[in-house]
């Protein structure tokens, strides 16, 4: 019993030093669950210049960037089944300080449906948009998504959209 206890130990105090070194370490968590987003990618680009970084988060939803030089950030987010993150988080490295930041992953949306004609039979390639509002120079704007064609069936799916 007393050999597991000082292995365990042995494990936290790893877990601890390989998150000191991080620059700037932080978590990715799902919008809408708060549940920690795994295998996801998160990038690093310099506010200003060229520098590029790229971390994955493990199962926990945690992430590390070492070796990064000071400066300012922006840190975004992507993951099939995520919208790309479009308002990424900004992050001052200033050594030996690490930085910390929370990302929020936002799940996709996706519509699906069957085409059908007047008599409830399908309707085969029919062509298939969704029309959606956004706000462009303070007021709604509405504009289409391509949602390509329906099936032989006149099944169709559109998919990366926001909810609501």
């Amino acid at each position: 019993m007393r050999i597991l206890w000082v292995l365990a130990i042995g494990v936290l105090r790893l877990a601890a030093q390989s998150s000191a070194n991080c620059d700037i370490r932080g978590e990715v968590r799902d919008s809408v669950s708060g549940a920690p987003v795994a295998k996801a990618t998160i990038l690093l680009e310099a506010v200003a210049g060229s520098d590029r970084y790229i971390a994955s988060s493990e199962g926990a939803g945690k992430f590390c960037f070492k070796n990064v030089s000071p400066g300012g950030y922006f840190a975004s987010v992507e993951k099939m089944g995520y919208l790309h993150d479009k308002e990424s988080a900004e992050v001052q490295v200033v050594a030996p300080q690490a930085a910390d930041v929370s990302l929020a992953a936002t799940p996709a949306a996706e519509i699906s449906g069957r085409v059908v004609d007047a008599d409830g039979e399908p309707v085969p390639d029919a062509g298939v948009s969704v029309l959606i509002q956004v706000w462009r120079h303070g007021r709604h704007v509405r504009t289409s998504v391509d949602g390509g064609e329906a099936n032989e069936r006149g099944e169709f799916r559109i998919g990366n959209l926001e909810s609501g």
